[in-house]
């Protein structure tokens, strides 16, 4: 009997226990919230500083460090601000900071100022790079500051290859700097001597004296005579290097046979991308927008390996990194994630002549002129502007992610467009209450 109580209270107890498992359950469900987690991944390194000096030739540093000679690009940047430094022999230090925000290039133009500081001989010439002798004694190339040679005459020359001497006594105070400009003349200019070169294939670079003249086929009939370094290039080929005697008297015919290099010849990166429209940056040069239905081909480039970055408004980026082979093609086939999460969102400003037109983005009214900042989500809008006694202005945008987009408009006089969205509303108002006139008297 003791048994048989005791297993009928537990039987009980297990019962209980059944009925409550499923409110514990509900109010489990109930009280679960789901946790999403954001993870911010920063855009980087593909930033790029494009740098330019006039005149060419500077030394470029970015934030303290030797970069190499300009023109050059740096890529490989995270965003951040930096310091460009430009320096050249006879000129003052060029300094200026630029800041990246994202995979876009910067481009900085460095307009170097000749350094008359001092006192002595700031010597120019044109073209630049002649070599300078004082008192028979070379002191560097054109552009160059001649510091402290001392008070009274001189004897200054410039020679460069291809060009006749210049030769000048100058005058040089105790105190103060004297700025000298020589105009270099050609020799041979009125002579039948030179070279005329051709190769095969055509269209290769010239480099003579270590100094492009141009691409084949091309007479150079303003050389000096004797002894030269000459220099055919061509992308694919390799290179052919000689020296050849100019004559004095007459044009010497230089004809060069490239032979093809497989290991160096160009090849292509061949982009598609999903979305379509989609911007490429090839190591941090913009090299096209991708379009539908076909590959984006943005030319020949050297065997090896780059960076691709694609984005689009609204889509995380995509980087890959891609091998190309020597006269081979690289198809890449881009599939860009829409940002998770929130939504990518932008600013909106709009401006009118006059003011106080009504802002309409994708048929929803979202203020009126000056529209300051309007945040909206990133992507393709439909704008449209109204105004009483002016012509209704419509017009599509792209409004990038964490960007700003600005649209100004001076609005013509003139009555609205009849399919606008008010005029639209309109014309569906009065065409419903005209049919319900019309049943109403038909069955009344």
């Amino acid at each position: 009997m003791k048994f048989s109580i005791f297993s009928a209270g537990i039987v009980l107890i297990l019962f209980l226990i059944l009925l409550a498992m499923p409110a514990a359950d509900a109010a489990c469900n109930r009280s679960v919230l789901p946790v999403i987690t954001y993870t911010l991944v920063p855009i980087g390194p593909y930033g790029t500083i494009s740098v330019e000096s006039s005149p060419a030739g500077a030394e470029v540093y970015v934030n303290g460090m030797n970069k190499g000679i300009a023109p050059l690009s740096v890529s490989g940047l995270w965003p951040g601000t930096y310091t460009i430094v430009a320096k050249l022999p006879g000129y003052t230090d060029f300094s200026t900071t630029t800041t990246l925000t994202g995979p876009y290039q910067s481009f900085i133009y460095c307009q170097l100022v000749p350094d008359v500081s001092g006192n002595g001989i700031y010597v120019m010439s044109a073209p630049s790079g002649a070599d300078v002798y004082l008192d028979n004694t070379r002191k560097g190339k054109t552009p160059v500051m001649l510091r402290d040679p001392g008070a009274g005459s001189h004897d200054l020359i410039l020679r460069l290859s291809g060009y006749a001497d210049w030769k000048k006594t100058v005058q040089v105070p105790s105190a103060g700097t004297t700025t000298v400009t020589a105009s270099l003349l050609e020799t041979g200019t009125d002579l039948n001597q030179g070279l005329d070169i051709s190769s095969d294939p055509p269209g290769a670079t010239i480099i003579l004296d270590g100094r492009e003249k141009g691409v084949t086929p091309k007479i150079l009939n303003t050389i000096s005579p004797g002894i030269h370094i000459l220099e055919i290039q061509d992308a694919g080929y390799t290179p052919w290097k000689s020296t050849v005697d100019v004559p004095e008297s007459s044009i010497r015919k230089i004809a060069v046979n490239l032979s093809a290099d497989p290991a160096t010849a160009p090849g292509r990166i061949l982009v598609k991308s999903d979305p379509a429209d989609s911007s490429v940056m090839i190591d941090g040069t913009y090299a096209g927008t991708t379009a539908a239905g076909t590959c984006l081909d943005p030319g020949p480039r050297p065997p090896g390996e780059y960076t691709l970055v694609l984005s689009h408004p609204g889509y995380t980026s995509y980087t890959t990194r891609v091998v190309v082979m020597a006269g081979n093609d690289t198809n890449v086939d881009a599939t860009l994630n829409p940002v998770l999460g929130m939504t990518a969102r932008g600013n909106l400003s709009v401006s009118t002549d006059p003011a106080g037109a009504t802002v309409r983005a994708d048929n929803e009214t979202i203020g009126t002129t000056p529209l300051t900042d309007y945040q909206m989500a990133a992507g393709k809008h439909q704008v449209t502007l109204l105004l009483k006694g002016y012509a209704d202005y419509s017009t599509d945008i792209v409004i990038p992610a964490d960007e700003s987009s600005t649209i100004s408009v001076a609005l013509r006089k003139g009555t609205p467009g009849m399919y606008s969205p008010s005029s639209l509303l309109t014309v569906l108002g009065a065409l419903a209450i005209a049919i319900g006139i019309i049943a109403w008297r038909k069955y009344r």
